[in-house]
């Protein structure tokens, strides 16, 4: 059930409504990367270790991660409106906090406080948009909603490194405290409450079950993408761990009454097939991204700033395939328009795929923007077509759903690339860093700043043989590189043929 007005304000309402939940959805997302600007920084400040500065990363995804599920279930069960408000609380608390971090352990406890409090407003967020909005305007105001979640992507590196550049570290975090804020009074003053009649007994297993799954899950990948020692106990042990709680999770919801992992969601065509679309598309863009970054600072010689400003046309497209998804729907049919932009975020990481040090910055910058593009398209049409199958008791469980699988794919995508780099760049550099005499670090072959630090620090290279290495290292890089580009490449293949033969033909927008 819903509250809703009917004193002819509406239109100015769900514009103030849209504009909130969109820019709360906008902060947490880009605080997943916003962080990795200000590491340098935080390190000389603090002499946090490399595993601190990890955990700085990790700790806000894995709660984040784990989270997603219950949150969307205990929104449907107590009220969107109201769970919403208390995890934008949680974030904005561990927003203020940063500014008061005295050492590197806390920052790393206000993250996971942030990363808890973050992971209520996919969910709460989608499920508000279906229950305030009317069934003809939802795809339009869900394409808003998926085009700032794409713009995140390059919105967070240049916000934060124009941050970092003139305030203190703690700027990225405390500028969330205001918009936050703002959101906020928006959510609690004009957001009608919705949620779902209780049902049954409210199912602690599941929501332990669920967040101990996805916590695990995601650690285990997160350490093996960090270590690329996937044997070890911590990585095999926790994904192992992972797998087998998900399986009891399953098998404990499936004889509930009122489960928190409702399995059924999964039997929806549109939904199971949309939910693998957009997750096999963030695979792709996430890993993808992780080693572009590499690429432009270390290759292109550019600074994070640079980086950011180079990736602007990844939010224009995003924003602009996002707004124009529901147009395309309408007179293509959800299924070519998946298919159309799945190829063409294909066809911008196929222009990275080759790209070396001397590409032109002109065509780097259209390849951003056809990735953009692409995830734009895809987001604007997947996130209407799954939502609209479901009914509005079970929105925020199915938000939670979609988020929670699209969340840990990306983390596989940031992993299994990252493998395929460091696996192909350890193969075409170890000989030549052997033939050496010189004294090298054991880990100079993982990657290729390791391998420059390395090199640098050395004594007794001739110039010579120091130019040669280098220039072997960077061509090493460029072809690992290329490696996991074609790789992601050919994941949106997969995307593209799940699309072409899985997704409803047509589907009313």
């Amino acid at each position: 059930m819903s509250t809703r007005p009917a004193d002819g304000s509406r239109p100015l309402r769900t514009g103030w409504i849209l504009a909130a939940i969109a820019t709360a959805y906008l902060v947490v997302m880009m605080d997943y990367s916003i962080i990795n600007v200000a590491l340098q920084t935080i390190q000389e400040d603090f002499g946090a270790s490399n595993a601190q500065l990890q955990w700085m990363v990790s700790g806000y995804e894995i709660f984040y991660a784990a989270l997603l599920l219950p949150a969307g279930f205990l929104a449907d069960r107590y009220g969107r409106n109201r769970v919403l408000i208390i995890g934008l609380l949680i974030f904005l608390i561990g927003s203020g906090l940063m500014a008061t971090a005295a050492s590197a352990g806390q920052i790393v406890s206000w993250r996971v406080l942030m990363g808890i409090g973050g992971a209520v407003v996919p969910a709460t967020t989608l499920a508000i948009i279906k229950d305030v909005f009317p069934a003809g305007r939802q795809a339009r105001a869900m394409g808003v909603w998926s085009a700032v979640g794409g713009a995140s992507v390059a919105v967070g590196p240049v916000l934060g490194g124009l941050l970092v550049q003139y305030f203190p570290w703690w700027s990225i975090f405390l500028i969330n405290v205001p918009i936050v804020a703002a959101c906020l009074l928006v959510v609690a003053k004009v957001t009608p409450e919705s949620k779902t009649p209780a049902g049954g007994r409210l199912d602690v297993v599941g929501i332990l079950l669920s967040a101990a799954a996805v916590g695990a899950l995601t650690f285990g990948l997160i350490r093996g993408g960090e270590t690329a020692r996937w044997t070890a106990w911590d990585t095999a042990g926790a994904i192992a761990l992972g797998l087998a709680l998900l399986v009891v999770l399953v098998l404990v919801e499936r004889r509930r009454i009122a489960p928190m992992l409702d399995v059924g969601l999964l039997r929806h065509r549109a939904f199971a097939t949309g939910t693998m679309s957009i997750s096999l598309a963030y695979f792709a863009l996430t890993g993808g991204t992780f080693l572009l970054v590499f690429y432009v600072q270390l290759v292109r010689g550019q600074s994070p700033l640079e980086l950011g400003l180079s990736m602007l046309p990844v939010a224009l497209g995003a924003i602009l395939g996002s707004l124009i998804a529901e147009w395309l729907m309408r007179a293509l049919g959800a299924r070519l328009t998946v298919s159309l932009a799945m190829l063409v975020l294909a066809l911008g990481f196929g222009m990275f795929g080759v790209s070396d040090a001397g590409t032109h910055q002109v065509w780097i910058e259209v390849a951003f923007g056809a990735a953009g593009l692409g995830m734009g398209i895809t987001m604007g049409t997947t996130t209407p077509l799954t939502m609209s199958e479901i009914d509005d008791a079970r929105a925020g469980a199915a938000a939670g759903l979609t988020n929670t699988i699209r969340g840990v794919t990306s983390i596989i995508g940031v992993a299994v690339l990252g493998a395929v780099y460091s696996l192909q760049y350890q193969a075409r550099i170890a000989p030549a860093l052997d033939a050496t005499e010189a004294e090298l670090p054991m880990s100079a072959d993982q990657s290729l700043s390791q391998t420059l630090t390395a090199l640098r620090g050395a004594d007794g290279i001739e110039p010579g043989t120091m130019a040669r290495l280098l220039s072997e290292a960077e061509t090493a890089f460029v072809d690992s590189f290329h490696a996991g580009i074609w790789v992601a490449v050919g994941v949106l293949a997969l995307g593209l043929l799940l699309g072409l033969f899985l997704l409803p033909r047509k589907h009313r927008a």
